[in-house]
């Protein structure tokens, strides 16, 4: 266990890194349905549901900022835009709530908050389990105006100059080209700003239009990265090492419960386990935002990447473990659940750890 324990030494000044999430701020609702409480209404005969309780976190670049504070980072600036609404208010409120620098996140009456309500509801069966039934998402359905966007490059030109950053993270949720905060414009300064600071990370995380950023790391998942069509008649270890051989950054793609896959540019790719999850009822919303926090912190520390990636996928799957969550998930846990975990492996595994915590290299 030495290995592990120098592992998370250099994580021990976590306090001190300075890192900055720019993308999509969103407000995550979950909303708790009793269906044994359920009755008519006076006025029609349309069925009324009784909720007794809700809660609000957030979402998206806004679970990022989360994490990474709840990882332990002494820092952490939020860039984006919200509404002038009150999904753009609570946004806020959560995130200074948690200690998140919002100097950088601006309201605009161009454009409006997107939220995601979630319902969880239960049965007579089993009144004290609630499951996500349905969701209802409000989005942005027009372009984000020019001048919203010279705004966004203008606030992320003031941080890059004012702060000095460790990392920058880039948020992509939007399936649609130009309607959230990384349009074309924003990143094309990304491009240019991760040239112009080569001793500060850059990790883009995106569900649509990954292939279209340049310069930093790339990281989705498994179904985003088909969802490119570079995996035709690909291999995910062979479509990351060759991502990452044209991009010259490293690439890592996660696959849920079989862990994760590293490309690093001229090297053979990385295959991470996944920590398995004890547990029946799994929750995996908010696992790659945990993933990404977890990784870029660690790979800031000093930790390598096969590492990160590990120290990663743990972190995600203690977040599957928080059913109706974006997960709280603290950096004491993953140290203490990845040094359990490893202590149930065979003797034979235990022998190999050094080469276990970097990931199994494919042949």
């Amino acid at each position: 266990m030495e290995y592990f324990e120098e592992l998370f030494s250099k994580l021990s000044g976590i306090q001190n890194l300075s890192i900055a999430v720019i993308g999509d701020f969103t407000l995550d609702k979950f909303v708790f349905v009793d269906n044994t409480k359920l009755k008519l209404s006076v006025y029609n005969e349309n069925a009324v549901f009784h909720v007794m309780n809700s809660k609000k976190s957030p979402g998206a670049a806004g679970a990022v900022c989360k994490n990474l504070v709840n990882l332990g980072v002494g820092q952490v600036y939020a860039i984006g835009f919200v509404g002038q609404d009150g999904n753009g208010y609570e946004t806020i409120s959560e995130l200074e709530r948690l200690g998140v620098q919002t100097a950088h996140l601006f309201s605009s009456e161009l454009r409006k908050t997107p939220a995601c309500t979630m319902i969880h509801e239960n049965t007579d069966k089993e009144p004290d389990v609630f499951m996500e039934s349905c969701e209802y998402d409000s989005i942005n359905c027009t372009s984000t105006p020019v001048k919203v966007q010279q705004k966004l490059i203008d606030e992320l030109d003031a941080i890059l100059h004012a702060k000095k950053l460790d990392a920058v993270i880039v948020v992509d949720t939007c399936e649609h080209l130009n309607r959230g905060v990384i349009c074309e414009n924003v990143r094309r300064y990304l491009a240019d700003a991760a040239k112009m600071c080569p001793d500060t990370i850059f990790l883009c995380d995106s569900s649509r239009f990954l292939l279209d950023f340049d310069g930093m790391l790339l990281k989705c998942n498994e179904s985003e990265l088909e969802r490119t069509g570079i995996m035709t008649n690909k291999t995910i270890k062979e479509a990351c090492k060759e991502l990452a051989s044209e991009k010259k950054k490293a690439v890592v793609v996660t696959s849920g419960e079989n862990g994760c896959t590293l490309a690093l540019p001229e090297e053979k790719p990385f295959r991470i386990p996944a920590r398995p999850v004890p547990y029946n009822v799994l929750d995996s919303r908010g696992a790659g935002d945990e993933f990404t926090a977890a990784f870029v912190s660690s790979l800031c520390m000093g930790v390598s990447a096969p590492d990160a990636a590990l120290i990663g996928t743990v972190g995600a799957s203690l977040c599957c473990e928080q059913v109706a969550s974006t997960g709280i998930v603290k950096m004491n846990d993953i140290q203490e659940a990845l040094m359990l975990w490893l202590n149930t492996v065979s003797q034979t595994q235990k022998a190999a750890q050094p080469q276990y915590a970097g990931g199994v290299r494919d042949a």
